[in-house]
């Protein structure tokens, strides 16, 4: 638990500290990334009009293949929370995912990416927070954007 509660703690301070954003044009924001000792997640936000679209992804930096198990089809999720830290969209909120068990190996080097987009968001600055959903690593990452 107390390991739990300083990884949280580390990612609010590295995002604090690394403010990527976008304007309401559809230009593409610098990719946000953040390392564990096997796996790095990396989030780049493109913001068009009241929408905002990730693309989410995951290489592997060991020295080996990995596994990555999951235990339903879902293999990613987000948070999107206004300036006043109140939850505005979660990604796997309402949607329903098949119970299926499947495993995605990463080869040394292999990057997975996954594509998605949050609509009819209102003029604001989000604090976004994606992670993977496998069983064993669950990297996540964060970055700030803004709809104008």
């Amino acid at each position: 638990m107390k390991k739990l509660v300083l990884i949280i703690l580390f990612l609010i301070i590295t995002s604090a500290c690394t403010n990527t954003k976008s304007n309401s044009s559809s230009s593409p924001t610098k990719a946000n990334v953040q390392r564990t000792d096997k796996l790095e997640a990396a989030v780049k936000v493109e913001v068009e009009q009241h929408h905002a679209h990730f693309l989410f992804s995951i290489k592997n930096i060991s020295d080996q293949a990995l596994n990555l198990s999951f235990h339903t089809a879902q293999r990613f999720d987000y948070e999107i929370k206004d300036s006043q830290g109140r939850l505005v969209k979660k990604y796997s909120t309402g949607q329903m995912f098949a119970q299926v068990m499947d495993t995605i190996s990463l080869k040394k080097g292999e990057v997975k990416q996954y594509k998605t987009i949050a609509q009819a968001l209102s003029p604001g600055t989000y604090h976004l927070t994606m992670w993977l959903n496998d069983q064993a690593y669950k990297p996540r990452v964060s970055t700030l954007f803004t709809i104008k």
